[in-house]
């Protein structure tokens, strides 16, 4: 069996978001918006964003998306559209927020017996 190098495959962008309590809905309408400009990009697939249950939960939002390859995704980051929306989102002094992110591959399945 031949494995594909490191990011060459599908990938999974795991994005945490650092976000005040008092600023989650505004910024999931906001995420929305920049999500919606990625359906259109080559190699997108998915995007789901998760919401803390819990209130002290240390990230309150959590994006996962899936990509046919780390160049897909970088491309779509790197559009002249999707970085607009970044630098309005950042310009808000309102929506203060730290992102952390990075691409993985499956490593691991498990299912239910």
């Amino acid at each position: 069996m031949a494995l594909t190098p490191p990011g060459d495959g599908p990938i999974t962008l795991i994005n945490v978001f650092d976000v005040p309590v008092e600023t989650v809905d505004e910024f999931i309408e906001r995420w929305r918006v920049r999500a919606q400009l990625m359906t259109a990009a080559p190699g997108f697939r998915d995007a789901r964003l998760h919401r803390a249950v819990t209130p002290d939960a240390r990230f309150p939002l959590v994006n996962v998306a899936h990509w046919d390859s780390q160049a897909d995704l970088e491309a779509a980051h790197a559009a002249d559209a999707f970085q607009e929306q970044i630098r309005a989102l950042r310009d808000d002094a309102r929506m203060a927020f730290s992102a952390y992110a990075a691409s993985y591959e499956l490593a691991v399945v498990l299912n239910r017996a």
